[in-house]
């Protein structure tokens, strides 16, 4: 159960967005703050696991551009490039 509340300002520009990604995302201003707090304080950088999943996509990407590139290119041989970049977009998914 939380006790303890702390009081902050905000600009109404970063109201306004702070209450806009909370109606987003499905969440409450409260959870998003207390989630941006326990990453902070456990030393996770804000965005690090988005740019993270960003670069992943790209690599996946790349990689079944690669292989489409080639002259024959087997449907069978797609399967492991394409799971990468499925699982790539699910990670970025994760992150909003």
């Amino acid at each position: 159960m939380k006790e303890a509340s702390i009081r902050f300002r905000l600009s109404d520009n970063e109201k306004k967005g702070l209450e806009r990604f909370a109606e987003n995302s499905g969440r409450s201003m409260s959870q998003i703050i207390r989630q941006a707090v326990a990453e902070t304080l456990a030393g996770k950088i804000p965005g690090i696991a988005l740019r993270s999943a960003v670069t992943e996509l790209r690599t996946a990407a790349n990689s079944v551009l690669d292989m489409v590139e080639r002259q024959p290119c087997e449907a069978h041989e797609l399967k492991e490039p394409t799971e990468r970049l499925q699982a790539a977009v699910r990670r970025i998914l994760s992150c909003a």
